[in-house]
Formats: C-alpha cells, sequence, structure tokens
C-alpha cells in the first residue's frame, strides 16, 4: 500500500511536469499566437491606412477623370465651333468665288461694251471730223462765193468807174 501512494506522488508530479510544460507550451503558443495577433493587428492598420490611401487616390482619380471629362467636352464644343466656323468659311469661299466670276464675266462683258462703245465713238469722232471739215468747206466755199460775188460788184463798179472816166473828156 505504501506503493500508490508513492505512485499516485509520483504521478501527481509527472502530471504537474506535464501540466507545467503543457502551461509553458501552451503559454509560448498563446504567445506566439499574441504576437501573430498584434503583428495582424499591424498588418490590419497598415492595409486599412493603404485602403484609405488608395481610396483617396481612387477618389482624386475619379475628380481628375471627370475634370478631363469636362475638359474633352469643351475641347469637343471648341472643335465642333471650328468645324463650323470652317463649314461656314468654307461656304463663304465659295459663294466668293462664284461671285468674283460673276463679276469678271461681267468685268469683260463691260470691256467687250467699252470696246464696242470706242470703236463707235472713234467712228462718230471721224464722222464728226468729217463733217466738221464738209462744213468748214461749205463755210470756205460760201465765203468763197461770197468773195467772188464781192469781187464781181467791184469789178463791175471799177469798170463802171473807168467807163465813165473814159467817158469824161
Amino acid at each position: 500500500m505504501n506503493k500508490y501512494p508513492f505512485l499516485l506522488c509520483l504521478l501527481s508530479a509527472i502530471a504537474a511536469l506535464v501540466a507545467t510544460g503543457l502551461l509553458f507550451s501552451e503559454k509560448s503558443k498563446l504567445h506566439e499566437q499574441q504576437l501573430l495577433l498584434q503583428r495582424s493587428q499591424v498588418n490590419l492598420k497598415a492595409a486599412k491606412e493603404e485602403l484609405a490611401l488608395t481610396s483617396e487616390q481612387l477618389s482624386q482619380l475619379k475628380l481628375q477623370l471627370e475634370t478631363e471629362q469636362n475638359h474633352r467636352v469643351v475641347h469637343e464644343q471648341q472643335l465642333e465651333s471650328v468645324r463650323s466656323e470652317l463649314f461656314i468659311a468654307r461656304q463663304e469661299t465659295t459663294r466668293k468665288q462664284q461671285e468674283r466670276s460673276t463679276q469678271a464675266a461681267q468685268v469683260k462683258q463691260l470691256e467687250h461694251q467699252l470696246n464696242a462703245v470706242r470703236t463707235q465713238l472713234i467712228g462718230s469722232e471721224r464722222t464728226l471730223k468729217a463733217s466738221s471739215q464738209e462744213g468748214k468747206i461749205a463755210q470756205l466755199t460760201e465765203r468763197v462765193n461770197e468773195l467772188e460775188s464781192a469781187n464781181l460788184l467791184l469789178t463791175a463798179k471799177l469798170k463802171s468807174a473807168t467807163d465813165s472816166e473814159n467817158e469824161r473828156p
């Protein structure tokens, strides 16, 4: 019977040693778990900070995207305005070219008419000059006739004066 208490005591000591080993083993495991928990909390905190930073960057990128889209819309409106102005300018250029062509045709027609009028004017001047010379010739002929009449009259007076002097002895 002495064996039992000794065995019980030995068994108790072994159990105490095993319990102590298990306690230290569990404490070290618990300590490792706490370290892992602390690391996980630090990693979680870092991940949350990174998530917040990423979220902020995402917000900035969204804002930048909206700004760029607004700029794109403004640029598209400006481009459309420039295209519209270009289209209007092309139409205006086409219209002006047509007007120039029409005006050039009118100028050619007017030049042709001017040349015709010049020709007519030159002909009229020649006719006028010829008729003016004919008028002068007619005037000179009339003057010559008047002078001849006056000459005849003077000759007749001279003859009658010489006849009357010849009759006077």
